[in-house]
């Protein structure tokens, strides 16, 4: 038989023997140090991809937030610090559906979003005091000298006080004041709406 006379189906299910003899017949969804992925073995673009994280990072987190291994939520879902850090890092990296996520780790819906959720839980609290407002650095007058330098560089708010690194929202081509609207870096016409004030 000869490739190019195969039909779509039968391309499919040729490709389907191609990947699996590379793979070795192997089950994709492996153990590894702990932790179960598919194809654990990923070069770092892949662990910076779907985590933001190397996996040495990730293991490096677990330590310094304080993960248990094993991790047991309120509802008793049991993994491991690592996959707990894993699952916590997917959700928060950009969004996406706990769908996407029941495949990558092989976990059901309620599974994922329970620690998920309970992971996020004990960091909050193990850090919370870290997440308060300091009121000796960003006192009334300080706060106060930022939106008089704000609105001096042309801001129409006078309680502005700073910005935060927002998504860059695309819009349509105005008719009027395309260099007030366009956004050099993404290259499109386009508005932030994220300040403080």
């Amino acid at each position: 038989m000869d490739i190019d006379d195969l039909t779509d189906d039968e391309d499919d299910l040729f490709s389907l023997a191609i990947l699996l003899l590379q793979y070795g017949g192997q089950n994709t969804l492996t153990t590894c140090q702990g932790f179960r992925y598919k194809q654990c073995e990923q070069p770092p673009e892949f662990w910076i991809h779907h985590f933001r994280f190397t996996k040495d990072e990730i293991a490096f987190l677990c330590d310094r937030l304080r993960i248990p291994d094993p991790f047991t939520t309120v509802t008793r879902y049991t993994t491991s610090a690592h996959d707990a850090a894993c699952i916590m890092l997917f959700r928060l990296a950009y969004p996406c559906r706990l769908r996407t996520m029941e495949q990558f780790f092989d976990r059901s819906i309620s599974a994922l979003s329970n620690i998920a959720n309970d992971v996020i839980e004990l960091v909050h609290s193990n850090f919370q005091h870290l997440l308060g407002w300091d009121h000796q650095r960003m006192d009334q007058r300080r706060l106060q000298q930022y939106a008089d330098v704000i609105c001096r560089k042309g801001s129409p708010l006078d309680c502005c006080i700073g910005f935060i690194d927002g998504t860059v929202r695309g819009i349509a081509r105005p008719s009027k004041n395309q260099k007030v609207a366009y956004n050099g870096h993404k290259r499109k016409h386009a508005l932030k709406y994220q300040s403080v004030v």
